[in-house]
């Protein structure tokens, strides 16, 4: 079903029969009033932001690591118009593994703290996101890894990067699951219980200082896809190289990662998306606070929404069944700070 479709009444006065009626007055004559619902949101002002990277460095992300450092600067565009200051950090999701020698949650380079201050923040983010490969890494754990680098070592060998008035944006590129509940030790974290640290992480729960976006596997049916990205019928191949210039090999679906991103209410982007400037663009707007996703209170008929920008038609949008919301799809498509989203639509009738 395409959920992106506008609908267009078309009302023919005869007789003067519906003289004195607006638009709304004839829509809501023949549906009635009780079924018609008109939301409103405005965008909110981006702030100032704490960025943590968490890359795979599994042996089949050498493509998808390269088109990270390569469409970066998309993902600062909004940083540099709005003079906005930033932390940044990179950490990989090789953490505690017995055959492979990984970050264990300890941030990449020195300085590992880059800044809106750093003028060759370009090279530098390209110096610590280039990671490479570890070898014999093969268990992703990348919600372990962040909470590692937050949580417990945040005081410690990562200090610094921090600021209590800061939006904390985590960001996991991954073309596997997170193996984080997978393994039976208690030190690893699960996506529930990291969505709930994070959720608490920077003030009461709704405030939104924190959240996980994510660049996984998400098949072509999106969040319930259980085959990830250009991945075979039975969805068993392995992950890897299915970024630009990638070798096709697809990504497994992100378990673990996308039920986080939910929660938390960060972006959700596949790792097998052609255009990952678009990609960055949307996932650095998101990394400010703006929203690029708006939560419905009804679950709506699907051929009847449409959506309006201070005004404006818009039709570069998804409706998510996970959450009944309206997602903007490009980076041009997500409302600027103050302008005003109204979302129109039918409830289905008994």
């Amino acid at each position: 079903m395409n959920t992106n479709t506008t609908r267009v009444v078309l009302a023919v006065a005869v007789g003067g029969l519906f003289a004195g009626c607006t638009l709304d007055d004839f829509g809501t004559g023949f549906k009635g009033a009780d079924q018609i619902r008109t939301e409103t949101f405005t965008q909110q002002e981006p702030s100032t932001a704490d960025v943590l990277w968490v890359v795979d460095t599994s042996c089949s992300m050498a493509d998808e690591q390269e088109a990270l450092a390569e469409n970066f600067p998309a993902f600062l565009t909004l940083f540099l118009e709005r003079s906005l200051a930033f932390n940044m950090a990179v950490t990989s999701t090789n953490i505690w593994e017995d055959e492979s020698e990984g970050l264990d949650g300890q941030m990449n380079g020195d300085p590992y703290v880059m800044t809106q201050d750093d003028a060759d923040i370009e090279a530098l983010f390209v110096e610590r996101a280039l990671m490479g490969i570890d070898e014999g890494h093969g268990a992703e754990k990348g919600l372990t890894a962040a909470h590692q680098a937050l949580e417990v070592l945040g005081d410690s060998v990562n200090q610094g990067f921090l600021r209590d008035d800061a939006h904390l944006a985590i960001i996991v590129v991954s073309d596997e699951p997170d193996y984080s509940a997978q393994a039976n030790d208690s030190a690893l974290v699960d996506w529930e219980e990291f969505a709930e640290w994070l959720n608490a992480f920077k003030g009461p729960t709704g405030q939104r200082m924190a959240d996980l976006s994510v660049i996984v596997g998400i098949g072509e049916d999106g969040f319930e896809d259980p085959r990830g990205c250009n991945q075979p019928e039975n969805g068993d191949g392995a992950g890897g190289g299915s970024g630009p210039g990638g070798q096709g090999e697809g990504a497994r679906r992100g378990d673990g990662y996308l039920e986080a991103a939910l929660a938390t209410g960060g972006l959700i982007g596949s790792i097998c998306e052609p255009d990952w400037g678009d990609l960055l663009g949307r996932v650095g707007l998101r990394a400010t606070g703006l929203l690029d996703a708006f939560e419905l209170t009804e679950v709506p008929a699907l051929d009847t929404v449409t959506v309006r920008v201070n005004g404006r038609f818009i039709t570069e949008w998804d409706y998510f069944e996970v959450d009944n919301s309206v997602r903007f799809t490009t980076v041009d498509a997500v409302p600027q700070p103050g302008e005003v989203i109204e979302i129109r639509y039918e409830v289905p009738s008994e």
